[in-house]
């Protein structure tokens, strides 16, 4: 991908991080603080991204398919949470 394309998706992240707090700061969401930390770590992908272009490439670009690789089983563990249904236990049929 072109660097300029790259520093905008970096843009478009850096700057729906506000609102993507905001929306999900006063919720009672299961598994609320893993599409936080999902979002966070997907938005240092797209930060190793644009910085691998400039300097020390393998070890940036290590940093950001690892971040992807987390972000994205936190973003698998938010859902599960998310519909997962709660079962009553100690109940006799």
């Amino acid at each position: 991908m072109l660097l300029s394309s790259e520093i905008f998706v970096l843009a478009i992240f850096i700057i729906g991080a506000p609102f993507f707090y905001s929306i999900l700061r006063d919720s009672d969401l299961p598994g609320c603080k893993f599409f936080m930390w999902a979002y966070l770590l997907l938005t240092l992908s797209n930060i190793f991204t644009v910085v691998e272009e400039f300097w020390l490439n393998f070890f940036f670009n290590t940093c950001e398919h690892s971040s992807i690789a987390i972000g994205s089983i936190m973003l698998l563990v938010a859902v599960i949470k998310l519909t997962v249904k709660n079962k009553p236990e100690n109940i006799s049929r």
